[in-house]
């Protein structure tokens, strides 16, 4: 017999980070003239970018940053804790998820940019300010798929909303510089207190991917959640997001990434009266690379041209088209339906009595059950896809 072996009172030690941290570090100079710092670094998997740039909203200035991750890997995603660091003081440190075409993280409401030129702050040094990003990859977590959501959006948190048992930790000024109907909550003051605001007719699931898309709009999803997404983007009167689901449904029609079952399905699932005034020239926003919260007038390039409207009156024919094929199955389907009918109410011998095999009959169903729900499974709406884009 082999020797027992003994439990000891020690733990086992994970190593949750990596020993060697991607670091970037930069100093910015002549702060009043500053608009934006770009600082790129190449790891040993991953190359990562970083964007300083001043930015405002609300009429207060802040520090804004954005870290973006790329990589050369198909499929490829990473876990990653990003410590920022103004000389040697730790300012935040973040956790978040990275993976293909979904690769950035922003912090909008980062810093105060009057509290970041503040002699008696201590973030200036010999009129100069030295930051430090030190990024740590991190074991993949899993997901849990929980009701109750607690999330802490990076930056200045300074408001929590409460969603039925859930709770999210934001910036006010954010919301209100977003979205319409936060810019009111907050002229009434509703916004300017310690008790959380309550919201009970949305669900927590949505409006966590609301403010995903208020905090990280360079991010795309499913274009068929773009329909549930636009319903929300107009009840909060937030333009930034429906203009994300315009450039969802464009890319996905322009690039041909759908099959014609999902185009049909698509199509089916909007009506042209919504995609005309998705599309309306007079509510379509100029798509720019300009920093998100940078003043137009610091903006160095100029604006890029709108979108040509041919290729919007070529998305409305070809909705329309598959629209029709819609339209023209359920016809289709209605009249065999209808001869099927015909040939059972045909004349019949009274003395005949029509036996069927009702086991036969209820398989028959099962399995056309089982087919459309296999048809169902290889088109997933649950797992949004997401694209960069706002030009980076």
């Amino acid at each position: 017999m082999g020797r027992r072996k003994e439990k000891h009172g020690g733990t086992k030690q994970v190593e949750s980070f990596a020993k060697s941290p991607t670091v970037m570090r930069f100093a910015i100079a002549n702060l009043e003239k500053f608009n934006d710092k770009l600082f790129v670094c190449s790891a040993e998997k991953f190359n990562w970018t970083a964007h300083f740039y001043r930015g405002r909203f609300l009429n207060e200035e802040y520090v804004v940053f954005d870290i973006y991750c790329h990589c050369h890997i198909p499929n490829w995603s990473c876990d990653a804790k990003v410590d920022v660091r103004i000389w040697d003081n730790t300012l935040y440190s973040i956790e978040h998820h990275y993976e293909l075409r979904r690769n950035c993280m922003s912090c909008p409401a980062f810093l105060k940019w009057d509290d970041f030129i503040d002699p008696t702050k201590g973030y200036i040094r010999d009129g100069r300010v030295v930051v430090e990003i030190h990024i740590f990859e991190m074991p993949k977590k899993i997901q849990k798929n929980s009701a109750v959501i607690v999330k802490e959006y990076p930056g200045i948190r300074n408001f929590t909303i409460s969603v039925g048992k859930s709770r999210f930790y934001v910036n006010r000024e954010l919301l209100a510089h977003t979205s319409e109907f936060f810019h009111r909550e907050y002229d009434y003051g509703r916004l300017d207190t310690a008790e959380p605001y309550f919201l009970d007719d949305i669900s927590p699931i949505d409006f966590k991917l609301y403010l995903d898309l208020t905090y990280h709009p360079k991010q795309y999803f499913s274009a068929y959640h773009a329909k549930d997404m636009l319903i929300i983007a107009k009840r909060f009167l937030n333009v930034e997001v429906v203009t994300t689901c315009q450039n969802v449904i464009l890319e996905d029609l322009k690039e041909n990434k759908l099959s014609t079952k999902d185009k049909a399905r698509l199509a089916e699932a909007y009506d042209l009266d919504t995609v005309r005034e998705l599309f309306n020239p007079e509510t379509l926003l100029r798509p720019s690379i300009c920093p998100r919260f940078m003043p137009i007038e610091r903006y160095k390039e100029d604006e890029r041209p709108s979108p040509v409207y041919d290729e919007v009156t070529a998305v409305l024919a070809e909705l329309d088209h598959y629209r029709q094929i819609v339209i023209s199955r359920g016809a289709n389907r209605q009249e065999k339906e209808e001869e099927h009918l015909c040939e059972q109410s045909g004349e019949i011998d009274d003395d005949v009595v029509i036996i069927e095999n009702v086991v036969e009959k209820e398989n028959e169903e099962d399995v056309g059950e089982e087919g459309a729900r296999e048809e169902e499974e290889d088109f997933d709406i649950s797992v949004p896809s997401t694209s960069g884009c706002y030009g980076y």
